[in-house]
């Protein structure tokens, strides 16, 4: 058949299927967890389509799902509210729904006030809306973003995807979603501008060391209301310029001796509300800290 797309409510009702045969079709988008709910699904043929390629049997159902957001995530587009504010043109996303992995931005539409285009947004702005993962791709039409706020989304993962093309980013505010995975790689298209960074009350277990590797303008770094453990030492070598670091409310039991040795320009530490440790900078001195650290947080 020209079968091109699959929704992921195709087979929602079809408990009892055990066999789906659609071979030599167009497929170019799956919808994610599409055989999610197919307990007695025994055999699917893929074949000859333009996304995926391949017959699964019972025991490698479960790649599929790997294949279909590694190579078959629809694109999106994206509906914005175009706003101004003091400081930022902005876009404010509107009815977004992301639920694949690698997800790309098919389009940007939205009426702008006069005399605006996508090439005086700065600022983008996606609050409140049903987004499991990052969509990909927004640079190619609004070139000049600076400041990318989400919250309150059901985002669980970043990584290196996240940000292409966005080299003039400055600030990252992601606080208040759930958070889980950061790719150690997430930051490195952005790591000659980006200044803030706010994870704060995600669900974030662990950071990679090398995540805010190269990161040289990084001033403010907020990892606040999390559920991290650990800080390892080498996690802020390459922050100098970093002035302010808020790690409070997590479950800090070990932070790396070194891990402030290079931060010559902070004024502000806070790791208040934590396991191994309850403090802040400058209510106690810089030196002080870091004796409890390696005292405290081994």
């Amino acid at each position: 058949n020209q079968i091109e797309k699959l929704s992921a409510s195709l087979f929602k009702y079809n408990l009892k299927l055990e066999i789906i045969l659609m071979e030599n079709n167009k497929i170019k988008y799956i919808g994610s967890s599409i055989f999610n709910n197919l307990p007695n699904l025994k055999f699917a043929d893929l074949q000859t389509n333009e996304c995926i390629n391949g017959k699964f049997t019972e025991t490698s159902i479960s790649e599929v799902d790997i294949r279909i957001s590694s190579h078959c995530s629809p694109p999106t587009d994206i509906f914005c509210s175009f706003e101004k504010s003091s400081a930022f043109y902005s876009c404010k996303v509107i009815d977004l729904v992301v639920e694949n992995e690698n997800t790309k931005v098919l389009e940007v539409q939205g009426s702008h006030q006069k005399g605006k285009s996508n090439n005086d947004v700065t600022e983008l702005l996606i609050i409140n809306q049903n987004i499991q993962y990052f969509p990909t791709g927004f640079a190619k039409f609004i070139k000049n973003i600076a400041r990318i706020f989400v919250k309150n989304s059901k985002l669980t993962a970043l990584d290196g995807n996240s940000f292409d093309q966005m080299t003039q980013i400055v600030q990252l505010i992601f606080a208040d979603n759930q958070i889980s995975t950061v790719a150690g790689n997430t930051f490195f298209k952005v790591k000659n501008s980006v200044e803030i960074i706010d994870l704060s009350n995600n669900k974030l277990a662990e950071i990679e060391p090398e995540t805010f590797k190269g990161l040289i303008k990084l001033k403010v770094l907020k990892l606040n209301s999390n559920k991290l453990s650990s800080l390892p030492s080498s996690l802020l070598t390459d922050n100098i310029k970093l002035e302010e670091l808020h790690a409070k409310n997590n479950k800090l039991k070990s932070i790396g001796a070194h891990l402030m040795n290079n931060l010559r320009n902070v004024i502000l530490v806070d790791f208040t509300e934590n396991i191994c440790i309850s403090q802040k900078f400058p209510l106690v001195t810089l030196h002080a800290l870091k004796l409890n650290i390696v005292d405290q947080c081994k």
